[in-house]
């Protein structure tokens, strides 16, 4: 999936901050490259994708609701024609 560069910066920005020592970069590649081996049909690939790539963004480990807030910033991103709506992969009522 081709993000849009103005989504490509904001997550790199994002996940390669010093702060994200656990779920940084590194983290999510892994993630990622192992999300596409899996071999689902590529609407599926793509919303587990688009989760991966939106997991943990808000991530502060002395808050609990990283998850909610999380799924506000990836509304926020994929509200928009290039996207369609989907779920959170792993938190069900947490819907895009």
């Amino acid at each position: 999936m081709d993000a849009p560069p103005a989504l490509r910066e904001f997550l790199l920005t994002e996940f390669g901050s010093p702060a994200r020592r656990w779920r940084g970069l590194v983290h999510h590649a892994l993630m990622l490259r192992a999300v596409t081996r899996v071999g689902h049909d590529p609407a599926a690939t793509r919303l587990l994708v688009l989760a991966t790539l939106f997991h943990d963004i808000v991530y502060d480990a002395t808050r609990s609701d990283n998850e909610e807030a999380s799924a506000a910033v990836a509304r926020e991103w994929l509200s928009g024609d290039d996207f369609r709506r989907g779920r959170v992969i792993g938190r069900p009522w947490v819907k895009l």
